[in-house]
């Protein structure tokens, strides 16, 4: 019974997440937290945020929205980061689930619209964020909603391509 006891506990030790400090938010899907006394750069898994130094007026725009949003569920607070299949990306950074007290730090931005689904690899959530991408989509949330005015033409933004309502010269 002891053994059964201390197996269960380890499991759930094993299970559990690392719990971390972030002390700062680079971005919607990149943050820092310190891990044994030294400081990493995390990448959200499951979530492609837009990039602050975007081209596009429009993505900068839910850029910032997605920073402020990220670093206002963990900037000084203790978050829990749980890994998948690979722990580093090719940059150095690790890959994890950034759980808050709210819940899955991806799955929040994907639900708010301040981000895609990450399609590129493979990782265990991968079915169910992407499914989240498309309710956003379907409820025009964040910036599956936006629409932008553009020399008199209406754009809607749908994935990667543009609606464009209205003449084109």
């Amino acid at each position: 019974m002891k053994r059964f006891v201390v197996f269960l506990i380890f499991s759930a030790i094993l299970l559990a997440g690392e719990v971390v400090k972030c002390i700062w938010a680079v971005d919607g899907d990149t943050i820092y937290v310190l891990r044994k006394g030294r400081r990493y750069k995390v990448r959200l898994l499951g979530v492609n945020a837009p990039e602050l130094d975007s081209h596009k007026p429009y993505l900068k725009k839910w850029a910032r929205e997605a920073l402020f949003y990220t670093a206002s569920m963990v900037m000084g607070r203790k978050v829990e980061l749980e890994y998948d299949r690979e722990k580093f990306d090719e940059y150095g950074r690790l890959l994890a689930y950034v759980r808050t007290e709210e819940g899955l730090l991806s799955e929040l931005l994907i639900k708010e619209g301040l981000g895609w689904a990450y399609r590129r690899k493979d990782y265990k959530l991968r079915g169910k964020f992407i499914e989240l991408e498309k309710l956003a989509k379907r409820e025009k949330v964040g910036l599956f909603g936006d629409k932008i005015r553009n020399g008199g033409r209406e754009e809607i933004k749908e994935g990667r391509y543009y609606l464009v309502k209205g003449k084109i010269k």
